[in-house]
């Protein structure tokens, strides 16, 4: 008894560890106690493509996961479901998500099952069409949230999100797969109730010998007729782009944007809400790419395109004005508040793992956000040192 109740005090204590396989890829392990689970985020940067090829990767995330030759998924998964676990992947506004979160008693079975979906999935003409029903489902509930489509259709026209695009050939979705799924593109993040040396032993048997496909072309077209809102709405928007994550000005600009378009109270609220009374679906959409960070000031409301059009341009006039008049004591009370989404997250009806107001405390979150730091090149202590670089930043003024 008292030997087991050491070995559970270790894990609670325990550090993340990194360790980075010969072929590049980092691994970041943080022991914790979490009810036996143990939680694995694989992360493959997109963040450098297209609109057109994130409509393709789209259809490309789809097909992960499904069976595969060396292990029964639909078993694996069932085990997941039992224990409240999950296996599940999704095209997120920046990287690919893998998620295998299982019994701790069953990591070997999720380090297989990572290094078949990474390196050996299959693209067959069955699967895409599979993929194309289940993406047409998914819209069609995406759709039924006119903030949601609004959002997507605002990242698309800048330039950092997927748009539709017609059924590809399996070939295609082959190539595209070939390209993004690569070592140097790729970073896993791991917490629960396992060793560091555990589980970087049984992940590293999985994914060291990777080398990773070629870097072929696949070219995909816009689809023609889908897309849009729901009939009657349109969505005014103002987009912001701002430096990379790894910039010294990202915090600062982090701040701004967050003190202009977070939380009930903020301009933008007042804006669309209080004083224009044009919309209740309204906020703050961020998404960092490797090159630059884009927030994307929003309202969705009934109306024509004319009217987007105006209150796109009144927002933008009205954003711009406010923060020339930020000051020190406004941006103080954006890192309190940006800390406490880093820490405990916030309900939002657009949250999903790896979002800045979901927080990074959760064993879903913090796997995510210690590959997401490595994926970024900014090391794996970003989510512990962050609320006090945005602090900082806050107390000096920085600005763009």
């Amino acid at each position: 008894m008292e030997g087991g109740l050491i070995a559970s005090l270790a894990l609670l204590a325990a550090a993340a560890q990194l360790t980075r396989l010969g072929n590049g890829i980092p691994i970041v392990v943080e022991p914790r106690t979490n009810g036996g689970l143990v939680c694995v985020q694989a992360l493959v940067d997109a963040s450098d493509l297209t609109p057109e090829q994130l409509g393709g990767l789209e259809y490309v995330v789809a097909c992960l996961l499904r069976e595969s030759e060396r292990l029964s998924v639909s078993e694996l998964r069932a085990l997941a479901d039992r224990s409240g676990g999950a296996i599940e992947s999704e095209l997120t506004r920046d990287c690919v998500r893998i998620e295998i979160t299982v019994p701790a008693t069953h990591l070997s079975h999720a380090a297989l099952l990572l290094g078949e979906t990474l390196r050996r999935t299959k693209f067959t003409e069955e699967g895409i069409a599979w993929a194309e029903r289940k993406m047409a489902r998914e819209r069609a509930d995406l759709r039924s949230l006119a903030h949601l489509a609004g959002i997507r259709e605002v990242l698309a026209g800048a330039g950092c999100g997927p748009v539709d695009v017609e059924r590809p050939k399996a070939g295609d979705a082959a190539v595209l797969y070939a390209r993004v799924f690569r070592p140097e593109r790729t970073a896993v993040g791991v917490v629960g109730d396992v060793s560091a040396d555990d589980a970087t032993r049984s992940l590293a048997g999985s994914l060291s010998t990777w080398e990773g496909g070629g870097a072929r072309e696949s070219r995909f077209r816009k689809a023609k007729g889908q897309g849009g809102h729901p009939d009657g709405y349109v969505t005014a928007a103002w987009v912001r782009k701002g430096p990379s994550v790894k910039s010294a000005e990202f915090p600062g600009w982090l701040l701004e944007v967050t003190a202009l378009g977070r939380g009930k109270s903020s301009p933008l609220a007042k804006m669309v809400r209080r004083d224009g009374a044009w919309s209740y679906a309204s906020g703050l959409s961020l998404t960092l790419r490797r090159s630059e960070s884009v927030a994307v000031f929003f309202a969705t409301f009934r109306g024509g395109d004319e009217s987007a059009a105006e209150r796109s341009e009144q927002m933008r006039v009205g954003l711009e004005r406010e923060l020339a008049a930020l000051d020190k004591g406004r941006r103080l009370a954006a890192a309190k508040a940006l800390a406490g989404f880093l820490a405990v997250g916030v309900a939002q009806a657009d949250g999903r793992v790896g979002a800045f107001n979901q927080g990074m405390r959760g064993p879903r979150e913090r796997a995510f956000w210690l590959a997401w730091g490595e994926l970024r090149g900014l090391g794996f202590r970003f989510a512990d040192e962050f609320p006090e670089v945005a602090r900082l930043a806050a107390e000096k003024g920085d600005r763009m």
